[in-house]
């Protein structure tokens, strides 16, 4: 029996698709959210967001994580009080924005034609709070404390606290000052 290769992410794709575009329609579309970061002007949810959510170009893994993000949009615009991008296309405006909302960093676009009401463009999952925060502040890994000790200095001189020891035996360390080595 030959089975399709992608018959999993295919099959998935179509559910999250079903369940993403019933949250669209029954809890989004037709509703606003005011920005602080656009000083409370209201952002519209319309069918134009969906569509351009689902442009046909990505690929099944990109709308995957898009459809992802649907319900976490809210947040970020209730969120969002800073501005990360503003740029400006023929006669269409473009706003962005970028907040962690329930452990992951999603950008959201929103868009105008000329001067006409704001709406939901489109939405892209960046990565989770711990990705997130690493991408945003980025920094220079040190070493470890548990890297410097050689585990047998630390086992006999049993000069540790109680959390330090904790901390260390995470990491698989032994910290134990009566172990007989």
């Amino acid at each position: 029996m030959k089975y399709q290769i992608d018959f999993i992410l295919n099959h998935s794709f179509k559910e999250a698709k079903y369940i993403a575009r019933k949250f669209y329609f029954e809890s989004l579309d037709r509703t606003t959210i005011k920005v602080p970061a656009l000083k409370n002007q209201k952002v519209h949810f319309t069918r134009e967001g969906w569509e351009h959510l689902l442009q046909e170009k990505r690929s099944t893994h990109e709308l995957l994580t898009r459809l992802f993000t649907l319900t976490r949009v809210p947040g970020v615009l209730k969120k969002a009080n800073k501005l990360v991008d503003h740029t400006s296309r023929k006669r269409i405006e473009y706003w962005v924005f970028e907040e962690v909302v329930e452990g992951v960093l999603v950008k959201v676009v929103v868009a105008s034609y000329g001067d006409g009401p704001k709406f939901f463009l489109s939405a892209v999952w960046k990565g989770t709070k711990k990705e997130a925060v690493s991408r945003l502040n980025p920094r220079r890994r040190r070493m470890v404390t548990s890297q410097l000790l050689n585990n047998r200095i630390i086992a006999k001189t049993g000069q540790l606290s109680i959390v330090k020891r904790k901390k260390l035996a995470r990491t698989g360390v032994n910290t134990h000052p009566n172990e007989n080595w």
